[in-house]
């Protein structure tokens, strides 16, 4: 059997489908970056003044750096999976543990990743944090954010499993002589009956 007859296994089909998802939840998270950096550059020059953007600029522009990285990653991956390379599933576990570990520094990133308002007594930070960005940007990064970490990280859970690892060996190359004597017998039988 060569390997493109190989039968795909449901979780090689299910980590394909999962990266799909992956990439749709993080190109909202692009979209939502995108929007919140023009809401970021129309505030940013009254607030430099008085309190300093660079902390905000930073983490805005790291989230949308490791969303739009995890778009394109994720849909390379959603496609390569598919294919019973050999490469493929190390390739995938290293890809995957880098955005997983990006992913989770840009949801702790920021004066105030957790989304929280700021209060009355809050630090110049956290309240820069606040008024630069949209008040529901922290909030949804964070739930998308987590979104597709979990996502990441299910995937990476599923391409270690036992039963997806025939899948992407190669497939024997050597003939087993007793099999090829047999399918010569069998060949001739049927030859011979023919005749």
């Amino acid at each position: 059997m060569s390997s493109s007859e190989r039968q795909r296994p449901l979780l090689v089909d299910w980590s394909s489908r999962l990266l799909a998802g992956c990439a749709v939840l993080a190109a909202s998270m692009v979209g939502a970056s995108v929007f919140a950096w023009r809401h970021f550059s129309a505030e940013s020059a009254y607030w430099s003044i008085r309190h300093g953007a660079d902390q905000v600029r930073a983490a805005l522009v790291y989230n949308l750096v490791v969303a739009a990285l995890t778009v394109l990653v994720a849909v390379v991956l959603a496609v390569v999976v598919r294919r019973p390379l050999r490469w493929v599933r190390p390739a995938a576990w290293c890809v995957l543990g880098f955005l997983g570990l990006a992913l989770f520094l840009g949801l702790n990133a920021g004066a105030d990743p957790a989304g929280s308002t700021a209060g009355p007594n809050a630090d110049s930070d956290s309240r820069a944090y606040y008024d630069l960005l949209p008040h529901w940007y922290p909030t949804l990064n964070a739930i998308q954010g987590v979104a597709v970490l979990v996502l990441v990280v299910a995937v990476f859970v599923m391409l270690l499993r036992s039963s997806v690892a025939d899948f992407y060996r190669p497939a024997s190359t050597e003939q087993d002589p007793k099999w090829s004597s047999f399918v010569a017998a069998q060949q001739k039988r049927i030859a011979g009956d023919e005749t």
